[in-house]
């Protein structure tokens, strides 16, 4: 099973730390909604895929997906 965690940066310099695990992406994007609601305009947000065996993954959310 995937663990998803979110990774928010602080100026889009200084990485926070880590937000999760998730089960899911749909509940990682619930919770990165609300982080970003509370973040500057020149802050960042990313999410962090780990696969079943360890190997991990970054990502981009879509504009759609954390406003909707």
């Amino acid at each position: 099973m995937n663990k998803y965690y979110i990774v928010p940066v602080f100026g889009c310099v200084e990485p926070e730390p880590l937000k999760g695990p998730f089960k899911t992406y749909d509940g990682m994007v619930r919770a990165a909604r609300k982080i970003r609601a509370n973040q500057k305009e020149e802050d960042a947000i990313f999410y962090l895929k780990i696969n079943p065996k360890g190997r991990p993954q970054m990502g981009t959310f879509t504009d759609d997906e954390l406003e909707s």
